[in-house]
């Protein structure tokens, strides 16, 4: 996104959580950091005003964070709470007009209840889960757009839009992007254990990856900053068209780079036995109990050539 960016001529303001840390060297070695043109701020994302400094001054904020380690159970509240201390602070900065939200297809299609799927197989930015079958990523998503988008109508001078990419996959630009986290397995960590010949989850309910290219993604954010032909709160899915199994991924890439020698591991882990995060491990043991559920999603998948975006 920051690449993105600076490539766009923007002078961009970039949020870590410490700017002096070593993981902050991938955004320091970009080209318009010795120019000028790439700050960085150090941005405590849970705490209110931590944001103030950085947005003064900016016309545009791409809000695509989250507390990647907080527990599952506690994202639907979580990720609401530092949501509203952004709006605090782009309320504060009285130059921004335009808010980007970086949501998720979960909110679209998060729900649980997998029958839900195939009676209401078409997913789109119109397409609501039923609230009483998500879990707490995807409730805290859906209601954190709710507040960006309601902020942004009350401002009466900022407008709110939000992305909801699907599994994205590509290049990560740190070593440290690929580490495992304590509440989850990101989808680069999980590549890098297949590249590494390692055991990996299989995904929730056997779901495959609905595929778009981070750069893709990243894209989707800046042609919305610049729009000017949208409708206030819209939704835009960002998806590529394509879908993957995790347990193919291994082959896919022995496709894509041959001359790589790549020895991937192939047979993901059953339920609830990878070394994830607590809380996908329960979710995928929850799974695992839920025999009816997972054949139901196994006939889902191999009729997903019928669904519909």
């Amino acid at each position: 996104l920051v690449s993105k960016l600076l490539e766009g001529g923007y002078v961009v303001r970039a949020c870590v959580r410490d700017e002096a840390s070593p993981k902050a060297d991938f955004l320091r070695a970009m080209p318009g950091f010795s120019i000028g043109q790439l700050s960085l701020h150090s941005c405590d994302i849970n705490c209110r005003g931590a944001f103030d400094a950085a947005f003064s001054g900016c016309q545009g904020v791409l809000h695509a964070a989250a507390d990647a380690d907080l527990p599952l159970e506690m994202r639907a509240d979580g990720y609401p709470d530092t949501s509203r201390f952004l709006i605090d602070s782009i309320n504060k900065a009285e130059t921004v007009s335009r808010v980007i939200y970086t949501s998720s297809v979960a909110s679209l299609a998060g729900d649980s209840d997998l029958e839900s799927f195939r009676t209401r197989p078409i997913i789109c930015e119109e397409r609501q889960s039923g609230l009483e079958h998500l879990n707490g990523y995807s409730l805290g998503k859906i209601r954190s757009e709710n507040l960006f988008v309601e902020a942004a109508a009350a401002s009466g001078r900022w407008d709110a839009f939000v992305v909801n990419p699907t599994d994205n996959l590509g290049p990560v630009l740190a070593a440290h992007h690929a580490e495992e986290r304590a509440a989850w397995t990101p989808w680069q960590a999980i590549v890098a254990r297949i590249l590494a010949g390692r055991e990996f989850p299989q995904t929730f309910q056997y779901r495959p990856l609905w595929v778009v290219d981070v750069r893709d993604t990243a894209a989707a954010h800046l042609r919305l900053l610049e729009c000017d032909s949208m409708r206030a709160g819209s939704r835009f899915l960002a998806f590529s068209g394509e879908s993957i199994c995790v347990e193919d991924i291994g082959d896919r890439l022995v496709a894509l780079f041959p001359e790589l020698g790549l020895t991937p591991s192939r047979q993901p882990a059953a339920a609830g036995t990878a070394d994830a995060g607590e809380a996908e491990a329960e979710a995928q043991a929850e799974a695992g109990e839920a025999a009816a559920s997972g054949e139901l999603w196994r006939r889902c998948r191999a009729e997903r050539s019928s669904w519909m975006w």
